[in-house]
């Protein structure tokens, strides 16, 4: 199973209607084997008119499904005229952050580090040394 996040719109609809898309998603990914991990929903002004819309829901899906059926999903996605835009991501690390987080251990300081001010004179000195 690989982990995905669907992030789609959908127009200003009335509650039932919403729910029931919400709900056809979701047993979308359940009839494909997949599991749905988080969910959420958030009315949102859009930035710019999306097929006529103003304004409408932003919805999220974290899930896991099988390689195989995520083409299934997209279709059943943009087949359902309610949603105006989709996007699905993959998400796993990626090769390169395994990579690198094997080789070297990466620690954050635990406080933040204090700049130390420098005077004037100071940076005309050393710019006078850099440029003779």
């Amino acid at each position: 199973m690989v982990q995905y996040e669907l992030s789609f719109l959908i127009p200003n609809l009335q509650e039932k209607e919403r729910e029931k898309i919400l709900k056809e998603i979701e047993e979308k990914i359940k009839s494909l084997q997949g599991k749905l991990e988080e969910s959420f929903i958030e009315k949102k002004i859009f930035a710019y008119p999306v097929k006529k819309h103003q304004e409408g829901y932003l919805g999220v899906f974290a899930f896991s499904l099988k390689k195989d059926k995520i083409k299934e999903f997209q279709n059943f996605l943009k087949s359902n005229q309610k949603i105006l835009r989709e996007i699905i991501e993959r998400k796993e690390p990626s090769p390169l952050l395994k990579r690198v987080s094997k080789e070297k251990k990466i620690v954050f300081p635990k406080k933040p580090v204090k700049k130390q001010k420098v005077k004037i004179e100071e940076l005309d000195k050393k710019l006078e040394e850099i440029l003779k």
